[in-house]
């Protein structure tokens, strides 16, 4: 069997992102490439300092009164996102029979997030174009192999490689290490429910393809 050209799924989320779908999503990924999936919960500093500042206030429920934020709440709803996405992530690996961990950093997201972008990895990018612009120039310019998932990705069903596609032959690397079958195809439209391997230098058409299909993309 071939050597594995990455070894992890690398998921970043701010809290109140990873929900059970989008992890899901990842995990079926990891677990069709034969990878560990690293869950990496991106804490930023900016919201820590908030308690701090005389000025920022909060509505509190019942009463409708102005209070300052409190650090130790907040701390306390950190620590219980933590918990809760551990355990899910734990029972997802259960159920899946694939590797799990759990990384917590506090920074600035797009510096931890730049932080992850390194070669050997996967990188997953969900469709969020709300807040992930910044996040997808990062991740272009960077060495890592990044798999684009739509809103609502079809369940990646095996490997597809485009017929004559430079990137075909990783892909038979990839499919081989995971013990998939390839599915070579001459149009995009022939995808069906396969995870599509293209070209990192491939962007623009890629996106397109997410946007207009569904299909999982890994960009390489």
């Amino acid at each position: 069997m071939a050597t594995a050209p990455f070894q992890r799924l690398v998921l970043a989320v701010a809290h109140g992102e990873a929900g059970p779908a989008l992890l899901g999503h990842a995990a079926e990924a990891a677990r069709l490439l034969h990878l560990a999936l690293h869950c990496v919960l991106i804490e930023d500093e900016a919201l820590a300092r908030l308690p701090a500042l005389p000025f920022i206030r909060e509505l509190r429920l019942p009463t409708h009164d102005w209070q300052p934020l409190d650090p130790a709440r907040l701390a306390a709803e950190h620590e219980a996102a933590e918990a809760a996405l551990r355990g899910t992530l734990q029972a997802l690996a259960a159920r899946l029979g694939i590797a799990q961990a759990l990384e917590v950093q506090r920074g600035d997201p797009v510096l931890c997030f730049g932080g992850l972008c390194t070669a050997g990895d996967i990188v997953v990018l969900a469709d969020r174009p709300h807040r992930e612009e910044h996040l997808r120039s990062l991740a272009r310019r960077s060495p890592a192999a990044v798999m684009l998932l739509p809103a609502r990705p079809a369940r990646p069903a095996g490997l597809v490689a485009l017929a004559g596609d430079p990137t075909q032959a990783t892909a038979e690397r990839l499919a081989e290490a995971a013990g998939v079958a390839l599915r070579v195809v001459r149009q995009v439209d022939e995808v069906g429910e396969g995870l599509l391997v293209m070209g990192h230098d491939d962007w623009e058409r890629a996106e397109a393809v997410v946007r207009r299909t569904g299909v999982v993309v890994l960009l390489v």
